[in-house]
């Protein structure tokens, strides 16, 4: 008798995904423009944020 978990009535697939593995991004989508957009506004939130700390904006 097998042990518990063990052999073919396990119930893992061979093909099975990693847990936490992502396919890969869609076409449609520009990475390098979406990147420069999402920066442009860390940058202006940054930069925002250091105006209220000088009292520059209320």
């Amino acid at each position: 008798m097998k042990a518990s978990g063990q052999g073919s009535g396990s119930g893992a697939s061979p093909t099975a995904s990693a847990v936490g593995a992502r396919s890969a991004a869609p076409s449609g989508i520009d990475l390098e423009l979406l990147s420069r957009k999402v920066y442009a506004l860390i940058m202006e939130d940054l930069r925002l944020d250091l105006a209220r700390r000088e009292g520059k904006l209320r």
